[in-house]
């Protein structure tokens, strides 16, 4: 009863931020911030790899955490069939908004859900996505579950998780992971909570019966120092050659050093 009361009040807190910031999350994929920039490549290298799957023109999509809706409109314009599901109604308003202005509201069934409790049956998506969403769940495990419960066999997940050995946080005192414990400020800096490293994350695969096909590691800030943030021109600047000099070596220490992983896996 007690860990079912935590879940309940973790998305109730997660409800009340997206439904504040909500305007902001909109901006974010317009604006030339250095956090915007991180999301808007994270964005760009999602739907590339998209556009690489083998997917028929009347695939079903389902985006969870669709948030603004941007990513589920984008892929409606390519003609598939979107779901888009999130627990803030705020969101799904967005969502509705963008695909009307967009001229896809006919290709867009979006609803508010759960990715920890999907009310869709067994093996009915060819695509699931799932951007910026593990870091707010209280329970990764149950959310990969479900993504992959209705996905159909064969078909595809995609998801991001926030790297846990993300080069900002070494690089600030009160997040780095090699000067636990973090301090108290620290803690109550900034939502999401829940951090990965790629090991961890290829766990949940393996418990999710899930098999990888490509990551990619994506975004450099916004750079802190006892979580003032630098200036704004200044961290646009190195993200930027950041980005550059790990996409230029995929194998290099500084490629594993970026902000999100972008995971790109099969459902066998």
């Amino acid at each position: 009863m007690a860990e079912t009361n935590k879940v309940k009040e973790g998305q109730r807190q997660v409800v009340k931020y997206f439904t504040s910031a909500a305007p902001k999350w909109d901006q974010h994929y317009k604006g030339t911030d250095v956090l915007s920039r991180v999301f808007q490549r994270r964005r760009e290298v999602i739907l590339r790899m998209v556009s690489e799957l083998p997917l028929t023109k009347d695939a079903c999509v389902l985006e969870v955490g669709c948030g603004a809706g941007l990513t589920s409109v984008e892929l409606a314009r390519r003609g598939y069939t979107v779901q888009p599901v999130d627990l803030a109604k705020t969101m799904i308003n967005l969502t509705l908004q963008h695909a009307t202005q967009s001229n896809v509201f006919n290709k867009i069934f979006a609803s508010i859900g759960d990715v920890q409790n999907l009310q869709f049956v067994n093996n009915t998506f060819d695509l699931v996505l799932a951007v910026g969403v593990l870091p707010y769940l209280h329970s990764a495990l149950k959310a990969m579950k479900e993504m992959a419960r209705v996905t159909k066999k064969h078909g595809y997940l995609i998801f991001t998780s926030d790297n846990y050995w993300r080069l900002d946080r070494f690089l600030d005192p009160d997040w780095s992971p090699l000067l636990k414990p973090l301090s108290e400020h620290a803690k109550e800096y900034r939502m999401p909570d829940y951090v990965y490293s790629i090991k961890e994350v290829r766990n949940l695969l393996n418990s999710a019966q899930l098999e990888e096909c490509k990551v990619v590691t994506t975004g450099y800030g916004p750079f802190t120092f006892r979580s003032k943030k630098i200036p704004e021109r200044a961290g646009v600047w190195i993200n930027e050659r950041l980005q550059q000099l790990a996409e230029r070596d995929p194998k290099s220490l500084l490629s594993k050093l970026g902000s999100h992983h972008i995971l790109l896996v099969r459902k066998p």
